[in-house]
């Protein structure tokens, strides 16, 4: 989805309009929200420990780190999605979340930077923290709900680092 073949077959790069971060990011709110009630419901204790060793990763990672390499943040980020998309257990799901990887990818890069004080990867640690506590509970439909928030969360924040530019 990064390159594009225009009506002349010509190959340009992909430039995002705010129309189509809209529309990728209700995919993923739809996808992803279910994908975190599946694996709420689905996944093992031993699955589920997996998913919190990634965050303890991040954890650790923004206390030991005053200088943060977003790219270790993003990668982690990715991971704890990725983990839940696994862990639902639906393997058509996560063939159409896999569609959209590469613009997911894009789109992550660009929503790491931080607006003011704002710090994204303590904002990124709280929501998925809280999406995991109710995944360890087994609310399913608490996870869902908050998978949804946190994605429609990174897409105004996406919009509004769009608009400064």
């Amino acid at each position: 989805g990064l390159l594009v073949i225009d009506e002349k077959s010509r190959i340009t790069v992909y430039k995002p309009s705010m129309k189509d971060v809209e529309d990728i990011y209700q995919c993923r709110m739809a996808l992803e929200s279910l994908a975190a009630g599946l694996a709420t419901r689905l996944a093992t204790d031993e699955e589920l420990q997996i998913i919190e060793k990634t965050l303890n990763e991040v954890k650790s990672y923004l206390e030991e780190n005053e200088e943060r390499d977003n790219e270790v943040l993003i990668n982690l980020n990715g991971e704890f999605h990725e983990l839940i998309m696994h862990f639902s257990k639906n393997k058509r799901l996560e063939k159409q979340l896999l569609h959209l990887r590469s613009l997911i990818q894009y789109y992550r890069t660009l929503n790491f930077r931080n607006i003011g004080e704002e710090d994204r990867g303590l904002v990124m640690l709280e929501e998925h923290s809280e999406i995991f506590d109710e995944m360890i509970k087994r609310n399913e439909k608490k996870a869902s709900a908050l998978m949804a928030e946190h994605i429609s969360n990174d897409l105004i924040h996406l919009k509004t680092l769009m608009s400064m530019s």
